[in-house]
């Protein structure tokens, strides 16, 4: 059962941290790096072509 109980935490706390980095990341995206992701994307597209 302790283990158990150890496993739930953790998920608990990896979901919350991660949902915690994705509002971050979202929000620091937004401001900031929408013109890399336009060039990631942009890279991508040109090499799938090739």
């Amino acid at each position: 059962m302790r283990l158990f109980f150890m496993y739930a935490t953790l998920s608990i706390l990896y979901w919350f941290l991660s949902f915690v980095f994705d509002t971050i990341l979202l929000k620091v995206e937004m401001k900031a790096t929408q013109k890399q992701v336009n060039m990631m994307r942009g890279r991508v597209l040109t090499a799938f072509e090739h």
